[in-house]
């Protein structure tokens, strides 16, 4: 035991000392090509098995002992941390090739399929799966497994280092794969560093930020320059109401930038209903609008929306909660609804926990309309799912039984929206005549060819061509 801590022996004796080593070179339990320091670590190893570790205290007690000074004793002391350093070290990294080529076995599928697989779990299992063996780390780091990137979060905890980290793994490919992108809740993520962001996401399909502090402006400009290849966009304000960054000019690059946009998702921002227009009429392939709790509508951009152009091909449209959204507006809408536009349209919500806005003051709320025509629309279109919730006195309008009760035909409505037959029968005008003759109120009337639109807000003049 003490031989094997002393230093290697000296020239002299060392023709004597290999003898032995080439006499157990031909022990058949070792392989031919094991050198002298495997015969001796092989010994020094099987210590562990046949010497209790009282021994080896012991030996290494007398070998310090036997040291003529002080220094001799503390270079010993370091020669055996460091040999044990280096042992456990090899240890590890043995354990660990043994490790990933056994997982290598159990693990079912090969390095493509399993790219494939990690590619389909969240950001977060994907960093769990990549911390489990080598051997997830090595398929987590491929590219391919970065083409989804969601960083959604219930409180806030990602923030820019985690995105950069994300980033940084996806690699140059990020380019090119990155098609999802979902941002929810990033702490101290500015302007500017989203804007960066959105210009590595050429290819991005699917983009949607909640809880960011960014301007809907300077968003939308780097979603119209960098990601004109986008599908679905999803924005809610982090600051409902207040965001009133938004110009024409920006909507206009945005649609004529972002041709292939399906679906369309502006929440919490203060929109004016021309600007409204300017993207619902504009994106022609445009399905899905959702503007709840928009500050400024009034509805007023929904007249004329199903003749031609964008807005024609609307499948679902939100606008619950717009505080502004006037009775009288919806009520021309679902009218042309009645009348055969918006074919495709199967769900609509108006529902406004303060109600409807009345025609000459907004202060003035609507609970309860009879002049919006519930049972008609679900009469002639009874595919549509039609959410009307208002509180009245606490609660909200029953629609189903809205529709059972009779109507009653001597309802005043408005001249531009109704006239009377000479049974006394009511008949709601179509959209081809008072729907689209109406006057409006609140925002600027518009023109299918082509209009100049004054912001009251700013000194600015906006154009469109539709």
């Amino acid at each position: 035991m003490d031989t094997l801590l002393h230093p290697p022996p000296t020239s002299s004796s060392s023709s004597v000392a290999k003898r032995p080593c080439s006499s157990s070179s031909q022990n058949p339990r070792f392989p031919s090509h094991f050198s002298q320091m495997d015969h001796l670590l092989h010994s020094f190893l099987s210590l562990a098995d046949s010497s209790p570790p009282i021994s080896l205290d012991l030996s290494f007690d007398r070998l310090l002992d036997s040291s003529p000074s002080d220094a001799d004793q503390s270079l010993l002391i370091d020669r055996a941390h460091k040999l044990g350093s280096f042992l456990l070290r090899a240890a590890n990294r043995s354990a660990r090739k043994r490790a990933s080529f056994h997982n290598s076995i159990a693990w079912a599928l090969p390095p493509d399929l399993t790219i494939k697989v990690f590619s389909m779990l969240d950001s977060q299992s994907l960093c769990y799966a990549a911390a489990t063996c080598s051997m997830f780390n090595k398929c987590a780091m491929d590219p391919l497994c970065y083409a989804n990137i969601d960083l959604t979060t219930v409180v806030p905890k990602v923030n820019n280092a985690v995105v950069s980290t994300m980033i940084q793994r996806a690699g140059k490919s990020l380019q090119t794969l990155l098609r999802r992108l979902h941002l929810y809740n990033i702490e101290r993520m500015d302007n500017a560093s989203l804007c960066v962001a959105l210009t590595a996401c050429p290819s991005l399909l699917d983009l949607e930020i909640v809880g960011l502090h960014v301007e809907l402006r300077q968003t939308l400009m780097s979603v119209s320059s960098n990601c004109r290849l986008i599908e679905r966009l999803f924005f809610e304000s982090s600051k409902t109401g207040r965001d009133d960054s938004l110009k024409s000019p920006t909507c206009v690059d945005l649609v004529n930038n972002c041709p292939n946009l399906s679906s369309l998702s502006l929440r919490g921002f203060k929109l004016h209903d021309y600007k409204v227009r300017i993207l619902v009429k504009g994106f022609r392939k445009l399905k899905y609008a959702d503007f709840s709790t928009s500050y400024s509508i009034t509805g007023t951009f929904l007249r004329n929306l199903g003749s031609g152009g964008g807005g024609n091909l609307l499948e679902v449209l939100i606008l619950r909660d717009c505080m502004h959204l006037k009775e009288v507006e919806v009520a021309r809408f679902l009218t042309a609804v009645v009348a055969g536009d918006f074919k495709f349209l199967t769900h609509l919500d108006i529902s406004n926990r303060e109600g409807l806005a009345s025609e000459g003051d907004w202060y003035q709320r609507s609970y309860n309309s009879s002049i919006i025509p519930l049972k008609q629309v679900l009469e002639v279109r009874p595919n549509i799912c039609l959410l009307a919730e208002f509180p009245s006195e606490g609660c909200f309008i029953d629609i189903d039984h809205m529709i059972d009760s009779d109507i009653n035909s001597e309802v005043s409505l408005p001249s531009q929206l109704s006239s009377h037959t000479s049974d006394g029968s009511l008949l709601m005008s179509s959209s081809e005549s008072s729907y689209n003759s109406d006057q409006g109120s609140g925002n600027e009337e518009y023109q299918d060819s082509g209009y100049v639109i004054y912001e009251e807000s700013s000194d600015e003049v906006d154009f469109l061509v539709v």
